[in-house]
């Protein structure tokens, strides 16, 4: 049955209720406060064991502390001590009950308005919620002395926001502003969009909330302004959004910039490649303009700025600079598509091209990459670049696969042995060569050399037995 509370408690982080209206909860509710009461009496049982371990004896059993009242004359303070000493030791009273009925409540409606009651606001409900609330909080700071706090409520409170969140700086203004930004924060929610100051929707609020954050950002930024950015308030809007997104630049040419990099890459989404400048679409001719000048700008040249936000965004984006901004040196670009050509080739054919085949765009992609095999151990004129090197490298997976050794293939028609004949059979079969033409190019070797020793005897005219 403790599971029951167990289970309660971490969909809805607090624990159930008695008086509500729903009939589960209300059940689990009398099930928790039976457990109290054995609790209370210091009876061994299951339940409350399997309560204490999931939670401490404070948390789900909390107990009295209510204080004596500071109007009690002297000769009936002990009395009132004594009583209430011997109360915190037993169960919750009905006040206390009350009171965490009312910490219930609390949770509930921030968790479905994602703020805390106003005692302003215009429902009843939420009004006497949030005078309550207002009453704890200038108990907890030393005020309002006739309203008692009790400790299980501020457990309670602490454990599901945290002390700094309901009960903030005693400071009003900082108050004042930390509700500002959580109406803000709903706002953004709600509509998508930050209020403006300007608003042409004939809300008063909005109008408030825009001018509030027009003179936060101009804190935010260090200019002059009459508002005053609280660290709680920066932090609250920072856990929210990123700073960049709550205080944007200034810089109305940033801001320009920064919505044509989110333009290229709707259009990236869209299409699957960059704008052209010189498409016969109007904005797709606008987009990869601004492309062109930022690329320049970033190889250090032309006049525009590329902005760091701009940079930053891109590169986030695309996951690296060498795709939204390649290299502009025309042979490096013309060696990367080649080497994406022979893995084109490599994928279709399982083999990599022969310099010598008789296929002219086979022939001249296996002369480019004999060049870059050279290139790699340090011999001919050929330049290896980086890019290239490394798209080869991360294709093949090692760069030993398509930068083998040449001598270790040569090995193979030089070799007396079967087996390194079998392996060479086995090595031209599946890269589709002809092993016939293979043999009799190596018998007629054979026959080549045994002609030229006759010849050498027959040119002298002796022979073995002549020398004899």
């Amino acid at each position: 049955m403790s599971t029951e509370i167990i289970q309660f408690h971490q969909r809805n982080g607090r624990f159930p209720m008695c008086s509500t209206h729903s009939f589960e909860e209300r059940r689990i509710g009398n099930l928790l406060k039976r457990f109290r009461q054995i609790a209370e009496s210091n009876t061994l049982d299951q339940n409350v064991a399997e309560l204490d371990a999931k939670f401490t004896r404070d948390v789900w059993a909390p107990t009295s502390s209510r204080s004596s009242s500071s109007r009690s004359s002297s000769s009936r303070s002990s009395s009132s001590t004594s009583s209430s000493t011997s109360s915190s030791v037993g169960f919750m009273n009905a006040k206390e009950l009350h009171a965490m009925e009312r910490v219930n409540e609390l949770v509930e409606f921030y968790k479905q308005h994602r703020r805390f009651p106003s005692q302003l606001g215009s429902n009843p409900e939420e009004k006497s919620l949030g005078f309550w609330l207002l009453r704890i909080r200038s108990t907890l700071r030393g005020k309002g002395e006739h309203h008692v706090l009790y400790e299980s409520v501020c457990s309670s409170l602490d454990n599901f926001f945290g002390r700094n969140v309901w009960c903030p700086s005693p400071n009003a203004n900082e108050e004042k502003s930390l509700e500002n930004a959580r109406s803000v924060i709903q706002f953004y929610e709600e509509h998508g969009n930050f209020p403006s100051a300007n608003s042409t929707s004939n809300s008063v609020e909005e109008t408030k909330l825009g001018q509030w954050l027009a003179n936060i950002r101009r804190a935010e930024r260090g200019k002059t302004t009459t508002s005053t950015l609280y660290d709680s308030v920066r932090d609250l809007l920072d856990k929210h959004f990123t700073r960049d997104v709550w205080c944007p630049s200034n810089d109305v040419n940033e801001q320009e910039s920064l919505e044509n990099a989110r333009n290229l890459i709707q259009f990236h989404n869209q299409h699957g490649r960059f704008p052209s400048d010189y498409s016969k679409y109007q904005e797709e001719r606008r987009i990869g303009k601004w492309l062109s000048r930022a690329r320049k700008s970033i190889r250090g040249k032309g006049v525009s700025v590329l902005y760091d936000s701009v940079r930053d965004l891109l590169d986030s984006y695309f996951g690296s600079r060498g795709i939204w901004c390649p290299s502009n040196d025309i042979k490096e670009l013309k060696a990367l598509e080649n080497a994406k050509t022979l893995i084109q080739f490599h994928n279709q054919h399982e083999r990599f091209p022969s310099g010598k085949s008789k296929d002219p765009e086979e022939k001249r992609l296996g002369i480019w990459l004999s060049n870059m095999r050279s290139a790699s151990r340090g011999n001919g004129g050929m330049r290896l670049y980086d890019s290239v090197r490394d798209l080869l490298d991360s294709y093949f997976g090692s760069r030993d696969i398509w930068c083998h050794n040449e001598t270790s293939v040569s090995s193979f028609s030089t070799s007396s042995s079967l087996d390194s004949v079998r392996e060479l059979i086995n090595f031209h079969e599946n890269h589709n060569q002809n092993v016939g033409i293979w043999l009799q190019q190596q018998r007629g070797e054979e026959d080549s050399d045994d002609d030229t020793d006759d010849g050498n005897d027959v040119n002298t005219g002796t022979t073995s037995n002549d020398v004899e």
